[in-house]
């Protein structure tokens, strides 16, 4: 059984935004990978980053990135 997930939903002026509250607990950061720990946190550093900017600052892919973003 997958938790709930609290969720907000907010319309910008250049589009829209989910804010996700998730526990990241040992559990949850346990089971992550080192390259999925740095995307987290450059997303935590700037919300709106695009992909190739997280790639770039984390030196990989944009692939590489994008994956770890949907696990």
């Amino acid at each position: 059984m997958q938790p709930k997930v609290k969720y907000e939903y907010e319309n910008t002026k250049s589009g829209f935004k989910f804010t996700f509250y998730r526990p990241l607990g040992q559990k949850y950061v346990q089971d992550m990978s080192e390259t999925e720990i740095k995307v987290l946190k450059e997303i935590k550093k700037n919300n709106y980053a695009r992909i190739s900017e997280i790639a770039k600052a984390i030196e990989k892919s944009d692939k590489t990135v994008s994956r770890a973003i949907k696990k």
